[in-house]
Order: C-alpha cells, then structure tokens, then sequence
C-alpha cells in the first residue's frame, strides 16, 4: 500500500483483480474443455488455427508494472486471460513432446519464435505480479495459479531448447525475467513449501550456458551484498530440507537446488562468499553436511545423496584448515557417510567415493 492509498482502495483492486481471475478462466474454459476431450492433438492447419486462438488472448497491451511500481491504477482487466493461455499453450506442448511429433512441435515453436515478444512481456508481468503480492494480496488460489503460470511457460521452452533452439531466446532475451522470479523466491523461501515450481534449475542452466562469472549478477538481481545472498541461499537450503514430506515427495525440486548451490560455488568470488558467512553463523561444509545427513536418512532411494555429495566434495576440496574438517564432523559428516552409502552392489553414488578420498589426504 502506498502512503496515498487507503485500505479500502488497496480491497477494490484486489477483489477487481480476482473477478478479472475467473473471468480469465471462463474466457479459455470452452478451450480448455475441447482440449481436454481430445484424445490426439490437431496437426497441421487446425494445430495452427488452435495456437491462433490461444495466442490472441496475448495481443493486449501488458500492464505497467515493474518490481516496485504497478503504475495501473486498477487492475489490467486482461492479465488472467493472458495468464490462463499460456499455461494452456505449455499443456500443448507438454502432450505434444510426450508424444514427440515433429511436425506439430515444429508448428507449435514457429508460433512461439513468432509471438515471443508478447508471450515473454506477460510471463514477465506475472512475475512482476509476485513482487506486489505484500501491496496486493491475492487468496492462495489465485497466487498458486500464478506461480504455476510462469513456472510452466519457462519449463516448457526450456524443454524445447536441445533440439528447437527456444532457449537462445529464453536465457539471453528472457534471462532478466527468470532471475527475477529466482530473486522473488530467494527472499521468500516459504513460496519453496507450495512447490509450485523452482527457478533453481534454470538458473544452473544460465550460469552453464555462457562462461565468466555470473556472481555479480545474482548480487545485483537481489538487491543485496553478496555476502547476504550466500546467507540467504544457505538458509533457503536449510528450509527446504526442514521437513520430512518435502524429502520424499518433493525431491526433484530439492535436487534442483542442491545442484544450483553446487554450480554457484564454483565461482571463487561466490565461495568466498560463502566462506565468510561462517564468521558468525553455520559454514557451508557444515549447511552441506547436514543436507546430507538429512537426505541419506529419509531419501535414500533418490538422486538426493549424490547431488549433495557432489557438493560436498567440491567444498571440502577447496577448503581450509582443520577447523572446518572439525566442523564437518561435528555436523554429522561420518554417519552421513555411511548412511548414503550403496544398500547394494548394484546401486553407486560416484560422488561418495570423492568425499572419502578427500577426507583421506
């Protein structure tokens, strides 16, 4: 709320904002329905006309809205319908890749190169959205319903990237955008318990996708010095491994995050971020360590220990100093270890080894 706005301005705009919702739904639910029903997707011209009729759903002009300002004084009457299209166009493309059908996901991307510009200006205001959800409040359908909207609109080009080339679009034109969905949800690590979606993986990509450093980027996405973005990463870490039901049911986002924490300390700058949030508060090794604890105890069937393992060796490589071996232990390292190892002589964690060769030396 602005100092001008009163209470009962700041209830108008957000009771118009979810009549605007269900009428988004109800506009594309005939759409919707017909979708459904189809046992095969349509393929040629009636693939095209179907992509047409989602698409024009977008040709409004976008509303003003940037992290800090929503310069609309009311809600932009189009929003949800824009919204509601693209995740219908991602469960297109989801049915079409399991498929896979070249022709129609070449129709389907050609729609998509031909359109970006105004696809990616409404993924970025429903991102943009998320920013003003304290100024804004909407009800926890509604917000789902967002995060779900851009999460899946950058899972779905990111999944046509290795063979139709949507990820040059996405990680230079569109890489802005996505930081600031992963900033958003790096200030706000109780969004991770809804699992609506992580930017995680993505994130990872980008920084692998080019070389030099993307530290400083991060940085600057977050508004905040870098050494209270390590803190903060490593606190998000912590939370999502915080309950049990998130390590069995949710491992897949779990394992995004622990690879991204494990590309980001690759950088020298980051790490000694990283390092130096262990002054006054838990290091790294030991944050990592009790990641592994945690994970080798309630999911040892996931990919879970091997990705914190590959973490953790990186870290206890490039470290230090007695002390930090010290603090490794303390933090549970050893049963870590023997809890993460194979059940089987069929089953491997390749990293495992790695940790014990180094604690070795």
């Amino acid at each position: 709320m602005t100092p001008t706005q009163s209470s009962s301005d700041v209830d108008k705009f957000v009771a118009a904002d979810i009549a605007n919702c269900v009428l988004g739904h109800v506009a594309i639910n005939a759409l919707m329905k017909s979708l459904d029903d189809m046992p095969y997707l349509p393929a040629g011209r009636e693939l095209k006309l179907l992509m047409a009729k989602l698409l024009i759903h977008l040709k409004a002009e976008p509303p003003q809205i940037t992290r800090t300002l929503y310069i609309d004084p009311v809600p932009h009457p189009k929003f949800w319908h824009a919204l509601t299209a693209i995740t219908v166009v991602g469960d297109i493309v989801r049915r079409i890749r399991a498929t896979p059908d070249e022709a129609r996901c070449i129709i389907i991307c050609d729609a998509l190169r031909q359109h970006w510009d105004i696809l990616w200006q409404w993924v970025h205001c429903g991102v943009q959205r998320a920013w003003h959800l304290t100024r804004y409040p909407l009800p926890k359908r509604e917000s789902d319903f967002l995060f779900r909207a851009v999460h899946y609109m950058m899972d779905i080009l990111s999944s046509l990237d290795e063979r139709y080339g949507l990820g040059d679009l996405l990680f230079v034109q569109g890489i802005n955008t996505i930081l600031d969905l992963w900033s958003f949800q790096t200030h706000h690590p109780e969004l991770d318990q809804e699992f609506s979606g992580s930017p995680d993986r993505l994130v990872a990509q980008w920084i692998l996708r080019t070389p030099g450093s993307k530290w400083s980027q991060l940085v600057s996405n977050c508004d905040v010095s870098g050494e209270e973005l390590a803190r903060l990463i490593l606190a998000r870490s912590t939370k999502l491994f915080a309950k049990k039901s998130n390590l069995i049911k949710n491992h897949v986002y779990l394992g995004h995050n622990v690879n991204f924490m494990g590309v980001v300390t690759e950088c020298n700058i980051a790490w000694n971020y990283f390092t130096a949030t262990g002054r006054d508060g838990p290091h790294p090794i030991g944050v990592f360590t009790r990641l592994l604890l945690r994970a080798s105890e309630h999911a040892s069937n996931t990919p879970l220990p091997t990705y914190i393992c590959m973490v953790l060796a990186q870290s206890l490589d490039r470290m230090a100093g007695i002390d930090l071996l010290r603090q490794s232990i303390e933090a549970g390292l050893l049963l870590a270890l023997l809890r993460s190892a194979p059940r089987s002589a069929g089953l491997q964690i390749p990293p495992l080894s790695l940790v014990v060769q180094i604690l070795s030396k």
